[in-house]
């Protein structure tokens, strides 16, 4: 299914060349929204589980394999007007570079950016970004410096201080306060960030698909073939088969200490039924097991 069939593929790439950027509301469906959080069971922690599952860092939740796990993901990321829309943008090879649907926690802080870049190093590669709201946005929203693809050159790290924005950029600050379901694609070369918001009772809950005309390394990609009916050069091309995947998955910094609280509560509680009911119980059984296959 091609959740953006009905989007113009030449309008799209002629606004952000001209305007730094595209954004129409409502372009993915409610309902196909509510699949996405149902397939990835957002955000339903575990450990030790086999299976693709999520990610807790300090600053929000992350679903990096997403579409290894959601068909609808899946569907939106591999569909033919993406394609067609970063064919024509960026040219005749592009690749997916990263994607994920993620959460960012209330009172997160996200540097002024760019995403052209490789291993944290500004790299001159032509790429899209396109973000999905999965719901509505009316603070924390994603913020871009227009016509900032056009000078991001000259700085020379990936992040930009605040300080610098507010007094040289602050009359070119974009904001995309937009409902459930819409898009926004832009010139991976431009300022942009996420708005910082306080309010621990929600979260800013997007899917973020990165593209660029390096071809040769990505973030590794997981599919479930299932999901996929029909694979052409241009697919394989894009999903970056026979090609080496070695780029650290965002977020890069996890682990126990980015969990919080309660699913770090919730860890020890099981652990603790694990050790004092859990196992002896399953060692007793065992050995009962074995005493009637001696005997025997």
């Amino acid at each position: 299914m091609d959740h953006f069939q009905s989007l113009n593929v030449d309008e799209i790439c002629n606004q952000i060349s001209s305007n730094t950027y595209y954004n129409s509301d409502s372009v993915i469906t409610t309902e196909n929204v509510k699949k996405i959080k149902n397939e990835l069971s957002l955000w339903n922690f575990k450990i030790n589980k086999n299976d693709i599952l999520p990610t807790k860092t300090f600053n929000g939740w992350f679903h990096s394999m997403a579409i290894a796990k959601s068909k609808t993901v899946c569907d939106i990321v591999t569909s033919k007007t993406l394609l067609d829309i970063c064919s024509k943008y960026i040219g005749p090879e592009f690749r997916l570079k990263a994607h994920r649907v993620y959460s960012t926690l209330s009172g997160a802080k996200m540097p002024w950016h760019t995403d052209d870049k490789a291993y944290q190093k500004k790299k001159d590669y032509k790429g899209l970004i396109f973000i999905v709201y999965l719901k509505d946005v009316t603070k924390g929203e994603f913020q871009i410096i227009k016509d900032s693809e056009k000078f991001s050159k000259n700085f020379k790290e990936p992040n930009i201080r605040d300080y610098i924005i507010d007094n040289e950029y602050s009359d070119k600050i974009i904001s995309f306060k937009n409902p459930i379901g819409s898009l926004i694609i832009y010139n991976h070369k431009a300022i942009h960030r996420a708005k910082p918001y306080f309010d621990p009772f929600w979260m800013r809950t997007s899917l973020f698909i990165q593209v660029d005309n390096n071809v040769e390394d990505s973030e590794k990609v997981i599919i479930n073939p299932s999901y996929l009916n029909h694979i052409d050069d241009r697919l394989k091309m894009f999903l970056g088969f026979g090609k080496k995947s070695e780029m650290p998955h965002e977020p890069v910094v996890t682990g126990y200490h980015t969990l919080d609280l309660l699913n770090l509560i919730k860890i020890i509680s099981n652990c603790l039924l694990s050790i004092f009911i859990l196992k002896p119980y399953y060692l007793i059984r065992r050995s009962k097991l074995l005493k009637k296959l001696f005997r025997r």
